[in-house]
């Protein structure tokens, strides 16, 4: 099992600092837990490390530069956890493997990013093998969850008794594009 994408900015910083071998007692801090108790304690070894910085190679990430900044590969009993400094999601194949891992071998990887995991990850899990949870956090698609102020109401798929009858066309009139004169 492989959490990819743990934003820790300390907890990196820490494996930074005691090296690819070590082990230590690891406290987790996550970055939006909204939790009483924001912390996950646990033994750590260090199995790799990494500046962060690499370019993805597939989805929303492909031939963009990505930085992660610090980031580290942490064993956690008999999960493997990616902890990074950036807040940035699991986006692109390229995130695991610059930890010498290859995404073929996973048999379960975990990541919080709902809706660009298929495209990431299509070439190694189907979308019908893909199973979605919706956790506390930022990310829930469930709209309702969230404590939404000043939001002109009805909306949808907020209200569920509201009626959409598609956009409204306007019709206007449009030049032909030779008549379009440049300046």
């Amino acid at each position: 099992v492989l959490i990819a994408g743990f934003i820790d900015p300390d907890l990196a910083s820490r494996a930074h600092a005691a090296g690819i071998g070590a082990e230590f007692p690891a406290v987790f801090q996550g970055d939006d837990w909204q939790r009483p108790d924001p912390t996950f304690r646990a033994p750590v070894k260090i199995l790799a490390l990494h500046g962060g910085t690499f370019v993805g190679r597939q989805g929303i990430n492909s031939g963009k530069t990505v930085n992660l900044g610090k980031a580290c590969l942490l064993q956690v009993g008999l999960l493997q956890v990616i902890v990074q400094s950036q807040p940035l999601g699991c986006h692109d194949p390229r995130h695991i493997e610059i930890f010498g891992l290859n995404v073929a071998d996973i048999r379960t990887l975990v990541v919080k990013v709902r809706s660009s995991m298929p495209a990431a990850f299509s070439e190694y899990i189907k979308f019908d093998d893909m199973l979605f949870v919706d956790a506390k956090g930022r990310t829930s698609p469930v709209l309702t969850k969230y404590p939404w102020k000043n939001l002109p109401r009805p909306v949808l798929p907020i209200d569920p008794d509201t009626q959409w009858a598609g956009p409204v066309i306007t019709t206007r009139q449009v030049p032909n594009i030779a008549e379009v004169k440049p300046g």
